[in-house]
Order: structure tokens, then sequence, then C-alpha cells
């Protein structure tokens, strides 16, 4: 390369590739898919909890409460942005992601 010839492009080529090694996220990612896969294995991804619930106040009223779990609306999130990434998701996180 005509960049690897002259000193400032042998910097530069140094610190780019030293900022991409930083910017790979495939570490991030297989940590992210290990604990999602211990998740679903544990069964912590359930849907056995009622989605609507209805409540009765002390005077007699009632309200109607939505019930949803924080992790499953962010696995929700997540697996959209990792698949907008081009990143591949397992099936089975996919399938508790699309039931949130």
């Amino acid at each position: 390369d005509a960049v690897d010839r002259h000193p400032r492009g042998r910097a530069l080529k140094t610190t780019s590739d030293e900022l991409l090694r930083h910017l790979d996220a495939r570490p991030l990612y297989d940590a992210w898919l290990a604990r999602w896969k211990k998740n679903c294995a544990a069964g912590e991804t359930s849907s056995d909890t009622l989605l609507l619930r209805v409540r009765f106040r002390k005077d007699g009223a009632a309200r109607l409460a939505v019930n949803f779990e924080a992790d499953r609306v962010e696995l929700f999130k997540e697996v959209a942005q990792l698949r907008w990434l081009g990143y591949r998701v397992p099936e089975t996180i996919a399938l508790v992601a699309d039931e949130a």
C-alpha cells in the first residue's frame, strides 16, 4: 500500500487498526448471547404471568393494570437492533423476544 510507505500514513494506519480492534462488537455479542441462552434455559422467560390484571381499590373501583417483564421488553428491542445490524439471533431467543 502507498499508505505504508509514508511515515504519517503508517502512523495513521496503526492508529486506525487499533481503533478498529477496540470497535469489535463480537465479544459483546457473545456475552449477550451467553446471558440470554442461560436465561432461556433456566426458564426465566416463561410466559406464565397474566398480561392484564384487574385490581380493585378499597372503594370498590376497578383498575386495569398491565403486567409485563422489563427483561422481555429489553430483549425484544435488543433482538430487533441486532437483526438490523446483521447479527444472526438464535431462533429460541428470537421466539422469546417475539412473545414480548
